[in-house]
């Protein structure tokens, strides 16, 4: 069995986040392979998964708009996605809804620079931003850049924390990363995230970001097993559009 130290993890948090920083010279341990792999598809696979949430949360927030009768704030969508729920559903009251968004199959481009196929299936107790909304989540066909995402992920929305910021129980099980050589790796995850800025900046999706405590475990696509568990002083920060994870420390566990 391989531990990283705190330290070492924190590096390779920092030499994956969208703005890149050396790592420091006196740094006193040296992952294996096994480690780094671990370290790069666990982020890998939270970005991906972290994507299905804000396609459903935007999605969400046009269907809301359209039922209102207004014009959607969330331009967020790609145009070439399509939203579609049964008519019965089609209006404020009825609960719970059926909700896909489809991509097409020959790609979508979406305004965050992302290609994305396929579609996203949810049923959700509420609006998402609602405290108490239950929504469970799985893909089809779904692929993003060429990463095939699948899995099953419910989001509960637990309200607002005492920093005032919306709370989420985030759950994926069976979760699938294909990578676009073939290989695959595997990831599940329980967690809480707290939406930490860009809640109210409709209008630019990528300034959105979360604070995220709890953990992972994985296989990754050399069969290497693993498990995290994230420092609740030290929680990961991820920020909507950034493939890495930005902050952070946590403990890695390969065996």
């Amino acid at each position: 069995m391989k531990q990283l130290s705190f330290l070492m993890v924190v590096i390779i948090l920092s030499l994956f986040s969208c703005k890149k920083d050396n790592p420091p010279e006196n740094n006193p341990t040296t992952p294996g392979t096994d480690e780094v792999t671990a370290a790069s598809e666990n982020a890998l696979a939270t970005n991906m998964f972290d994507d299905v949430y804000k396609q459903v949360d935007n999605s969400s927030a046009v269907t809301k708009d359209s039922a209102e009768g207004i014009k959607s704030l969330a331009g967020l969508m790609s145009s070439c996605a399509t939203i579609t729920l049964p008519d019965s559903e089609f209006n404020l009251t009825v609960w719970p809804k059926h909700i896909t968004v489809d991509f097409g199959t020959t790609g979508c481009p979406g305004n965050d620079g992302r290609t994305r196929k396929g579609k996203i299936l949810y049923t959700t107790t509420g609006w998402m931003r609602d405290s108490g909304t239950v929504v469970t989540v799985t893909t089809q066909n779904y692929y993003v850049d060429n990463y095939k995402v699948e899995g099953f992920k419910t989001i509960t929305n637990n309200g607002r924390n005492s920093n005032n910021n919306l709370s989420y129980h985030v759950v994926v099980t069976n979760g699938k990363i294909t990578h676009p050589d073939g290989t695959y790796h595997t990831w599940a995850t329980d967690r809480t995230s707290e939406w930490t800025y860009g809640e109210t900046t409709w209008l630019n999706p990528w300034d959105d970001k979360f604070s995220t405590k709890g953990g992972a475990n994985g296989i990754t696509t050399t069969e290497a097993s693993y498990t995290i568990t994230i420092d609740n002083a030290n929680p990961l920060i991820t920020q909507f559009g950034c493939r890495w994870i930005q902050q952070g420390i946590l403990t890695l566990v390969v065996t």
